[in-house]
């Protein structure tokens, strides 16, 4: 498998995006639904956004999975268009800042909503190219409440 930008970046991703992340991970855990049940993070990187122990991270890059490995959880190596769980399978499913990587995003948010049984949650970047038909297919879910994360918007979702 050809390495991929993440996996180039891995060692050094931490340094370059950490605190950028943890702002996020705060501003996640501030506003993160009261929830029972699994969470699976999509694109978790280095697994700092993890919020909760019950967590369980996807990301194509192997290399990020080795670091995040420290942080603890369940780590899957996958896409988050083509998601290797059963319906409604997770409580929660969170996306921080990767959903604009998507090849096809419009089917991550369709597959994000088919393991969701509750709730969704995606940080998207506000400088991302496709931002206004990303926002308007995340307003499509049964409710949407959006907030403001300085770089990004949140998205808290029900589905």
């Amino acid at each position: 498998m050809p390495l991929t930008y993440y996996d180039e970046l891995a060692r050094g991703y931490d340094r370059l995006h950490g605190d950028e992340q943890r702002l996020k991970r705060a501003i996640l855990i501030a506003h993160l639904p009261n929830v029972l049940g699994r969470i699976l993070d999509i694109g978790c990187g280095t697994g700092l956004s993890f919020s909760r122990k019950n967590t369980i991270g996807l990301d194509p890059s192997i290399r990020l999975l080795r670091l995040a490995k420290k942080r603890g959880g369940l780590l899957v190596q996958g896409c988050g268009e083509a998601l290797p769980f059963k319906d409604k399978s997770f409580a929660l499913v969170q996306s921080v800042s990767a959903l604009h990587n998507f090849h096809d995003w419009r089917l991550g948010i369709a597959e994000m909503r088919r393991v969701s049984s509750q709730w969704v949650i995606i940080s998207l970047l506000k400088k991302a190219k496709e931002y206004k038909q990303i926002r308007a297919e995340i307003l499509t879910f049964a409710s949407v409440r959006e907030i403001d994360a300085d770089r990004d918007t949140l998205f808290v979702c029900t589905v």
